[in-house]
């Protein structure tokens, strides 16, 4: 019994010396929150603001690290990745290009312009230019962190 309680002796001072540890100025390692934005959360916010929304099918996509869900957001498909903690989406998030043409080091071919926002443990993917779609997932999620340049110029405005 004495290794066991050796073991543990060693596991709490690990344990309790990591903890004064985190307030190093060089320590980039922030701990979980609590609180979290999830695809729920978006779901519901899109739904509160009167945003035409419905939640599709989950869909392996082979360059990206998990499954990700459908939904229609003003008639526009929005892929979502809902990572395990808000930590995991931001580590995924720091692989994608500014531009969003490049994903995990792999050049991707959009058929539209890319669009990334990500919000707690959400990345949101938009394809596309409708400003109805971009503008809601902005005003929710914030500005996008990676793509395609927006035009929020009205048309036939001089």
């Amino acid at each position: 019994m004495r290794p066991f309680h050796t073991l543990a002796g060693f596991l709490l001072v690990v344990a309790l010396s990591s903890g004064a540890c985190d307030s190093s100025p060089n320590s980039d390692i922030t701990a979980p929150t609590e609180v979290t934005f999830s695809l729920a959360d978006l779901a519901e916010i899109l739904f509160a603001r009167g945003a035409p929304i419905e939640v599709g099918d989950e869909e392996v996509v082979e360059f990206l690290p998990i499954p990700v869900r459908h939904i229609t957001v003003f008639g526009e498909d929005v892929l979502v990745l809902e990572f395990v903690g808000p930590n995991t989406a931001a580590a995924f998030a720091s692989t994608i290009s500014s531009d969003g043409t490049t994903v995990n080091g792999r050049v991707i071919d959009w058929p539209a312009t890319p669009h990334f926002f990500l919000s707690g443990q959400v990345i949101a993917l938009y394809l596309g230019n409708d400003l109805s779609t971009i503008s809601a997932l902005q005003e929710i999620m914030g500005p996008q962190f990676a793509g395609g340049e927006v035009d929020f110029t009205v048309e036939g405005a001089s």
